[in-house]
């Protein structure tokens, strides 16, 4: 009877472990699917990217920001006087 028993508990103990394999299988690939997703960067994104680093739209960004407050401040005051 306690042979009988023991090959039963055996047999749950690998079907388990074998269903506890199989979702983290599933759960893995589907993570994977989803990185693959998120990891795509859009194209215009790239572009940007590239033109900021690359050929210093960085620093004409700042010079546009400056020139542009420079005007809103210049417009502020004269519309103050």
């Amino acid at each position: 009877m306690s042979i009988h028993r023991s090959s039963n508990i055996r047999r749950l103990r690998r079907n388990i472990g074998q269903s506890f394999r199989e979702v983290g299988q599933s759960i893995r690939t589907e993570a994977r699917e989803k990185l693959r997703r998120v990891r795509k960067v859009p194209r215009w994104v790239r572009i940007l990217r590239k033109t900021y680093h690359e050929y210093g739209l960085k620093h004409l960004m700042l010079i546009l920001i400056l020139a542009a407050y420079q005007f809103l401040g210049a417009g502020i005051f004269y519309f103050c006087e």
